[in-house]
């Protein structure tokens, strides 16, 4: 399935809005990157709300997780 031109031409302006105000970002993104995410790492997700509610989860990836990665790392500069 194809994207619209349009549509992706609008999501690289959002992302590169993201960018601009959240330089450290992309840096750990590609920190993350560099390394290896492997079958049994552990990626957790922190979230605080400006009323100070917290919510975490965790994944630990599995085989096929760690496929899915390498897949979209392969196509990042397609997909994005």
């Amino acid at each position: 399935m194809a994207m619209n031109p349009v549509k992706l031409m609008q999501i690289k302006a959002t992302i590169a809005g993201v960018e601009r105000r959240h330089p450290n970002l992309r840096k750990f993104f590609e920190a993350v990157g560099r390394e290896k995410l492997r079958e049994g790492t552990i990626l957790e997700l922190k979230v605080q709300t400006p009323e100070g509610k917290k919510l975490i989860s965790n994944v630990k990836l599995t085989k096929e997780d760690e496929k899915l990665i390498s897949e979209l790392l392969k196509n990042k500069d397609t997909l994005l």
